[in-house]
């Protein structure tokens, strides 16, 4: 206290404004660096499942299955898009996290695109069989296969319009009241012909009552300088 040359009530304020000033400070530390470490472990996680699905599309192409390995790397290249598109935009605001809400939705895209590999396997599998069998199908199993191999295709093709719905309104995911406060009303073309249209109809009242006043005064009210009947001669 002497040192300082203050009193010990002044002394204890101090010490509790440095206090939590430095607990405030390696709050916001902490805070920011986990928010760091799980942006990197929930990076390398994706880089390691997307490693994973290309790979079982190596392996689809490997064994002669060459559309079905190229629709598994359409899945997995616009899976990344979205978490890269996600990411980068938690990037700009790492204070507020990912909320759970979007959190969720990257979760269901992994479940839906290791669900189509899945599905692209037992395509593969079913082809084989239908074309390659190792014993004599009869006709029932044959059509069983078949039918099979039907419902897991139109399965596939609607997870790839879920997949491009979820690309497509990704933003309002995200942030359901984006655009909203902005919203831009104008149209450009419609408001300039209303314009046009104005001008031109007021322009055109102020001819018409311009002639109008041209003619009275040129000729008298017309509807006092009617032709009178002729008169009876006597």
């Amino acid at each position: 206290f002497t040192f300082l040359d203050i009193g010990p009530a002044i002394f204890g304020g101090l010490l509790l404004a440095v206090t939590g000033g430095i607990a405030w400070y390696w709050k916001t530390h902490n805070e920011n660096l986990e928010a760091k470490l799980l942006r990197k472990l929930i990076d390398e996680s994706n880089q390691a499942q997307d490693q994973h699905l290309v790979e079982r599309a190596r392996n689809l192409a490997g064994e002669g299955h060459h559309n079905y390995a190229s629709t598994l790397g359409s899945f997995v290249e616009r899976k990344k898009q979205v978490e890269e598109a996600i990411h980068a935009e938690f990037r700009k605001r790492p204070e507020s996290g990912v909320p759970d809400s979007v959190q969720e939705i990257e979760k269901l895209i992994d479940t839906l695109v290791f669900g189509v590999a899945d599905q692209l396997d037992r395509l593969g599998e079913i082809d084989l069989k239908l074309h390659k069998p190792k014993f004599p199908l009869s006709d029932s199993q044959r059509e069983h296969l078949s039918a099979a191999r039907s419902d897991i295709s139109d399965r596939v093709h609607e997870a790839w319009e879920t997949l491009e719905d979820t690309w497509e309104n990704l933003g309002s995911l995200i942030d359901p009241t984006i655009g909203l406060a902005a919203e831009d009303s104008s149209h450009a073309t419609l408001d300039q012909a209303i314009v046009r249209l104005r001008h031109e109809q007021e322009l055109a009242g102020r001819v018409q009552e311009r002639m109008a006043n041209e003619w009275a005064d040129a000729f008298g009210d017309p509807l006092l300088n009617r032709d009178e009947p002729p008169l009876e001669s006597e």
